[in-house]
């Protein structure tokens, strides 16, 4: 047909090199593409994790400071709690106010050094980096698993990574007085797994 002839020279073009690839170089490539998202989640996650052991602690520190403070404060909790009537257990608590956009919708990719994956923009037709914001964080769910819950990947994580056996991380919608729950801000507290046993936060030569 005469329209194969004049088209060779299309901007339409398939010029991806895919297909000049065997099935198992490009299953390396998507293989190479997910640990770049999965390693830039993570560095997300952590940003917000940060955030929110800082609101627990009610301070701005950072780092091996942060996580002293946060024990000392474990601590104090644990003596404290046996003489709580209403319960018993230690907590920590803070809340989490993602409603201001220098907070919420803040890109926290902007610091990562990594090497930065993208995501199609389908109105601009091109690859443009991904952005995470605190919003998406720890709202995430995956839509593909029917057991999954939002937040659940973001809590894991934080228990996970951040805290010792026996201590886990949970977040909480805040409501009003009414009930009514407040537009992206959490209850978010530290406390003992169900049926857990003293932690290593629990001692004082840690």
């Amino acid at each position: 047909m005469p329209g194969f002839k004049n088209n060779t020279n299309s901007v339409l073009n398939n010029n991806s090199d895919w297909s000049d690839k065997s099935p198992e170089e490009i299953q390396v490539e998507k293989d190479r593409k997910q640990e770049m998202y999965s390693q830039a989640v993570m560095w997300a996650r952590d940003d917000l994790i940060n955030l929110c052991m800082q609101r627990i602690d009610r301070s701005k520190k950072t780092g091996k400071e942060l996580e002293d403070s946060i024990i000392e404060k474990w601590r104090e909790a644990v003596m404290i709690a046996p003489h709580n009537p209403k319960n018993q257990q230690p907590q920590l608590f803070g809340k989490l106010c993602l409603s201001k956009p220098e907070i919420g919708d803040v890109n926290l990719l902007q610091t990562y050094d990594g090497e930065m994956p993208t995501k199609w923009d389908s109105e601009a037709k091109i690859n443009v980096p991904l952005k995470l914001t605190a919003k998406s964080v720890i709202s995430y769910v995956n839509k593909d698993d029917p057991d999954d819950r939002p937040g659940k990947a973001f809590r894991e994580h934080a228990t996970t990574h951040w805290l010792p056996s026996g201590i886990e991380f949970r977040v909480f919608v805040a409501r009003d007085k009414s009930k009514k729950i407040v537009p992206w801000t959490y209850n978010i507290i530290i406390q003992r797994t169900d049926d857990s046993h003293p932690c290593i936060w629990d001692e004082d030569d840690f």
